[in-house]
């Protein structure tokens, strides 16, 4: 387990593949046809099939997971992302997470992350959020 401390981060890369991109977005709900079709994605001016926010945050979610030694599901609070650029199948991610705040008497704290795509230093996903460990 990573030390609970502010300054405190762990990253891991992750390859963006197409048919958990199309899982996500049918188990979401999310039918926009960018996410499902790769010909429609082309056609809406898009690279290549586009991933749904949410797959973002589950990358997220499990490098906390890691840094913290907890499953965060259910524990994220307040999440707040910006997205700079799609991503597509076929990229790799690397999402970093770090501790921001950390108050040791409600055993929460506050995380800074970011995803990079391979080969570039400008984030395509940033944000915080809270995160509560009791």
């Amino acid at each position: 387990m990573t030390s609970r401390h502010v300054g405190a981060s762990l990253q891991n890369t992750f390859y963006v593949d197409r048919d958990d991109i199309r899982h996500l977005a049918r188990l979401s709900g999310n039918g926009r046809r960018e996410h499902i079709n790769w010909e429609a994605a082309t056609k809406a001016g898009f690279e290549r099939l586009v991933a749904p926010n949410a797959l973002i945050v589950s990358y997220f979610e499990t490098v906390a997971c890691a840094l913290f030694d907890v499953c965060a599901a259910g524990r994220l609070t307040d999440l707040t992302m910006g997205i700079t650029n799609p991503v597509y199948a076929g990229d790799r991610l690397t999402v970093s997470v770090s501790i921001a705040v950390w108050i040791e008497d409600t055993k929460s704290a506050c995380v800074n992350f970011q995803a990079l795509k391979e080969g570039s230093l400008q984030p395509v996903a940033f944000g915080s959020a809270w995160l509560s460990l009791k």
